[in-house]
């Protein structure tokens, strides 16, 4: 098992934090203590579960959790308000939270590769988005609420 020292959680002037395609198994709650951290990259790795902690990361812009085995998104990523660009392809998410709606300042959102079955409304109410990209699931049906944002541009 590899894992991300609890201690790094200290470094309260770290704004990036770029750990990808190694074998990280799992991301320690002192992680959301990082209250400068504007962007991080965990993709390839071996990740299981996202800690409700990271809700707690303001000033997030950018989340790359993309080739893990992640099986769900938690709720308290609604919180991140600025975040603007998530990404959690390739992972084995069966459902997208109805807290993503909260998202007012995303503008990318990928979930392209998982066991999506459907796509809550909520994310109708996001003003900005322009990318989703949701290939790769097992969606059947594509939300009206979706077809009223006007910068959207869908990836199937």
């Amino acid at each position: 098992m590899t894992f991300i020292p609890e201690a790094l959680g200290q470094l309260s002037n770290l704004t990036g934090f770029y750990l990808s395609n190694n074998q990280i198994t799992s991301i320690p709650e002192a992680l959301g203590q990082l209250s400068n951290l504007i962007w991080l990259y965990l993709s390839g790795n071996q990740i299981i579960s996202i800690p409700e902690a990271l809700g707690q990361l303001s000033k997030l812009t950018t989340l790359y959790l993309s080739r893990n085995q992640i099986t769900s998104i938690p709720e308290a990523l609604g919180q991140l308000s600025n975040l603007m660009w998530l990404y959690i392809g390739e992972n084995q998410i069966a459902s997208i939270p109805e807290a993503l709606g909260q998202l007012s300042n995303l503008v990318g959102l990928y979930l392209s590769g998982n066991q999506i079955t459907s796509i809550p409304e909520v994310l109708g109410q996001l003003p900005k988005l322009e990318y989703l990209d949701l290939s790769g699931n097992h969606i059947t049906k594509i939300p009206e609420a979706l077809g009223q944002l006007p910068k959207l541009k869908i990836d199937e």
